[in-house]
């Protein structure tokens, strides 16, 4: 495996697994970080900080002063990766409900270069609005869901009526509760999962026509006095299966590969 940052110093990996010559999957670590329900610092996936990244393994801090600072800890781990974000509360006034937003796609359009995985999107131009119809069309309405408990729940918010004219490009809706603990899409053949699992209560966020990506929404704490940190941990990647072999692997592979980082 290697992680790649297609922009130097930046928590936004494409993820080559051993064997392929084009990436698998991307991940944004975080995309926003939010707090009280509101976005506390967005776009923290671009923000320039301090890598290390060698092979299958990276470690990165990056920060706003007087707002956050954050730690992303990254290692492989066969088909997928165990991740480790931290936060930590540099305002003068406590935070609660602190979460992360994490966002894991399939492709990275545009990209440098462009790329897309054809397990999941098969047979279409390099383009990310015809892509990200697709995606919202033909993908998600009966191949993404979210795991509560031990069942799983259709994120699409249209499933029966998927028509990307119909909703705007980027709408970001959240599910009501924040009860799930990981989410998976189906490949084109049914084989194959794209999944995030956290060992945390997550939102879930319905997909859009604008890309083809997936969020869940983990909780960092409850609550973050000044200068207090905390951290969240989950793993990312591809598992050689369908929805209900994940749901009895999952609690294993939080438990089990995740390490102490």
């Amino acid at each position: 495996m290697e992680l790649v940052q297609q922009t130097p110093n930046r928590s936004d990996f494409d993820v080559v697994l051993e064997g392929n010559a084009t990436p698998s999957f991307r991940m944004l670590l975080p995309e926003c970080v939010l707090a009280q329900g509101e976005p506390l610092v967005e776009g923290t996936h671009v923000l320039p900080g301090e890598w290390e990244v060698v092979g299958d393994s990276a470690h990165g801090t990056f920060d706003t002063p007087g707002m956050l600072g954050a730690r992303v800890c990254l290692e492989g781990q066969g088909q997928a990766v165990a991740v480790s974000i931290t936060i930590r509360n540099r305002r003068s006034q406590a935070l609660a409900d602190v979460r992360v937003a994490v966002c894991v796609s399939p492709n990275h359009l545009p990209g440098a270069p462009d790329w897309c995985n054809t397990d999941f999107l098969p047979g279409l131009t390099l383009d990310r609005d015809v892509q990200g119809r697709h995606w919202f069309e033909k993908v998600t309405p009966a191949g993404l869901k979210a795991l509560i408990g031990t069942e799983w729940v259709g994120m699409h918010p249209c499933p029966e009526a998927a028509r990307a004219d119909d909703v705007p490009k980027y709408s970001f809706q959240l599910s009501e509760t924040d009860d799930a603990c990981a989410c998976a899409v189906a490949s084109a053949d049914g084989r194959l999962l794209l999944f995030q699992a956290w060992a945390a209560p997550c939102f879930y966020c319905a997909p859009f026509p604008g890309n083809a990506c997936m969020h869940l929404l983990p909780l960092v704490a409850e609550h973050l006095e000044p200068g207090e940190a905390a951290t969240v941990r989950g793993i990312i990647g591809m598992f050689p299966g369908n929805h209900e072999a994940f749901a009895h692997a999952v609690n294993a592979m939080l438990g089990g590969t995740v390490r102490d980082m």
